[in-house]
């Protein structure tokens, strides 16, 4: 369980890396997609959304 936790970390410090650099990076069929703020900001605040969401189901489901 405490791998979970671990991940979930790992994930929220990426999310707060991708907020500061303005790019995530999404998983997209096969491949990875990058995603900027400015040109798409609904993707990637999406996506971030996500990744948070991800991250605290991670640390308090598990």
């Amino acid at each position: 369980m405490l791998l979970f936790k671990l991940f979930g970390g790992l994930l929220l410090l990426y999310v707060v890396y991708a907020i500061v650099q303005g790019e995530v990076v999404v998983k997209s069929g096969v491949w990875a997609k990058r995603i900027t703020r400015e040109d798409a900001p609904i993707g990637f605040w999406g996506s971030i959304a996500l990744y948070i969401a991800l991250a605290l189901v991670l640390i308090l489901a598990f």
